[in-house]
């Protein structure tokens, strides 16, 4: 089996779906994590279907705290991670609706910076050498704009938080 074991998180994006038929046909054990439990299973099937050794599937709320320790605490440490999902933030709500921007904040920047950080923290302590974390984050981080400030400013704090990740790694 081979030793580069291969955690997505968003499983389900376009992006996410690509690279996870590259690591298929390259023999990588994948573990597939996401909300839709019917597409996940799809993505897997396809997945085994083009070469993927084993296909683990994670399905639960990709914001919450404790789905987030427990997917982590449950899998052999990954190699090579992708963290691909978010939410484009409908700016007028978020203009009027505070639960609506507290969500949206934790969905863009917060619980992916915490499965980045978790990842991070258990790839040192599994004394592997070498490992990647890919985040995708957004151009819209780059300066905010009056149109999707509140998604703009989740995507800059979460970059801004991987360049201090990959500093510290």
């Amino acid at each position: 089996m081979n030793e580069i074991n291969v955690m997505v998180v968003g499983a389900t994006s376009a992006v996410a779906q690509a690279a996870i038929r590259l690591w298929a046909q390259r023999g990588y054990p994948l573990t597939l994590v996401g909300r839709n439990a019917k597409e996940l299973a799809r993505i897997a099937a396809d997945a085994r279907v083009r070469g993927a050794p084993s296909v683990t599937v994670l399905t639960g709320d990709l914001t919450e705290r404790r789905f987030i320790a427990e997917s982590i605490g449950s899998i052999t440490s990954p190699r090579i991670v992708l963290i691909a999902y978010g939410s484009l933030t409908d700016s007028a709500r978020a203009d009027h609706d505070a639960d609506y921007l507290e969500h949206e904040l934790h969905a863009n920047f917060v619980s992916a910076a915490l499965w980045a950080q978790l990842l991070a923290n258990q790839m040192a302590a599994s004394n592997a050498s070498g490992g990647t974390i890919a985040v995708i984050s957004s151009v819209a981080g780059d300066r905010g704009r009056g149109s999707n400030y509140a998604y703009g400013a989740a995507k800059a704090g979460l970059t801004a938080f991987c360049s201090g990740l990959r500093a510290r790694m």
